[in-house]
């Protein structure tokens, strides 16, 4: 698995691509949670992901 940090308006969020499918969370170490903030197909996913408030 392949976790990548976003760029730009996005940098809060981190990336792990399935196929086609997009996963964007946040991790928050201290308490260890991992956030699910968006799942969506590779063309949609970051036009979606602009939309979140952080």
């Amino acid at each position: 698995m392949t976790h990548t940090l976003l760029r730009y308006d996005l940098n809060t969020l981190l990336k792990w691509e399935f196929g086609v499918y997009r996963i964007l969370y946040t991790y928050d170490s201290d308490s260890d949670d991992l956030i699910i903030r968006l799942i969506a197909h590779r063309r949609d996913v970051y036009k979606l992901a602009t939309g979140l408030d952080d």
